[in-house]
């Protein structure tokens, strides 16, 4: 299991955060609004996941919350995730890069 966290930063000091969960495969991006004071980045916000049950192929949609809150400095993030209200909080040190990236199938 990985993460990746891009951040768009906007002038107002609020950022769109866009948290990739990898699994074993290619993720699609839960999108979190967030807050950055300084270099102390809070991001909350819900994940709403669509499963899909086999063989019957039925659709259930799970709900989340997650809660991203550390340090953002110019090559790294620390700091802690929470997904899952109840779920323990688990610390992170993301390097920062120019860009995300996925490979082709």
């Amino acid at each position: 299991m990985g993460y990746e966290l891009a951040i768009k930063r906007h002038p107002d000091s609020t950022v769109e955060a866009f948290l990739f969960i990898y699994e074993g495969g290619p993720s699609e991006p839960i999108v979190l609004p967030g807050r950055l004071s300084g270099r102390n980045l809070h991001i909350q916000g819900d994940w709403v996941e669509r499963l899909i049950e086999y063989p019957t192929k039925k659709e259930t949609v799970k709900t989340l919350s997650v809660e991203i809150e550390g340090v953002l400095n110019p090559t790294l993030f620390r700091g802690e995730i929470m997904i899952g209200g109840t779920a323990e909080k688990e610390s992170v040190r993301l390097k920062r890069v120019t860009n995300t990236w996925l490979c082709k199938r």
